[in-house]
């Protein structure tokens, strides 16, 4: 099984080959720590045969040690996807809100799955075999999490969604009361009662739970 491994960080990436290097079934066909150069390894990969290979991908992948950008994986996932080669995607990362998963794993990324970098090797292997095989997965720990934070959503009224996902763009109060019409007390209000009901203390924390977008 051909396998590549696209991760910035050159510890998280040696060990990931190492790991999978270990076992016969497996071969690492290509690495890289820079956006640039795993599209180059895309664009020049030729497989032996007609089985899929698998690329692990970082969604952390940044273009430089300065990028503010952090999720440049998506846009690697794009590109294997639209190379038009038998190659199928794992987002691999320490990014654990829903919107991040859904991001992944919506038709215009193609990921066929996500895993957290906080779970343990066999998660991985057991990502890698399942979309071999043509299977969608999702980690477990991260499935759950996608059940809770749906189940939280559903808590949250209209106008209170409207304003955890601007928060979730990033958007100051008095941005988000400008675009919506009402006065930043009333921001202020919302943001409130979504911390209430989802039980984070302030807008990093909201961030974490459901991701950025």
């Amino acid at each position: 099984m051909d396998i590549f491994v696209f991760d910035d960080h050159e510890m998280m990436r040696n060990g990931i080959k190492a790991f999978f290097s270990d076992n016969s079934l497996y071969k690492i066909v290509g690495d890289a720590g820079t956006i640039e150069k795993a599209e180059k390894i895309i664009s020049d990969y030729k497989s032996e045969t007609d089985a899929p290979a698998i690329a692990i991908v970082d969604v952390g992948f940044t273009t430089s040690a300065q990028a503010q950008e952090k999720v440049k994986g998506f846009e690697l996932a794009k590109f294997i996807k639209q190379s038009g080669k038998n190659i199928k995607c794992i987002m691999y990362s320490s990014y654990n809100g829903q919107a991040y998963i859904r991001n992944a794993m919506n038709p215009e990324v193609g990921a066929w799955a996500y895993v957290s970098k906080q779970s343990e090797s066999k998660i991985l292997i057991d990502a890698v075999n399942a979309v071999y095989k043509g299977e969608k997965f999702i980690d477990p720990f991260l499935s759950s999490l996608l059940v809770t934070t749906e189940d939280v959503i559903d808590l949250l009224s209209k106008r209170e969604r409207e304003v955890l996902n601007y928060i979730q763009q990033g958007l100051a109060n008095s941005q988000i009361a400008a675009i919506m019409n009402i006065t930043e007390r009333t921001v202020e209000n919302h943001l409130s009662t979504i911390y209430s009901k989802t039980n984070a203390a302030n807008k990093n924390e909201l961030i974490e739970m459901f991701g950025k977008l």
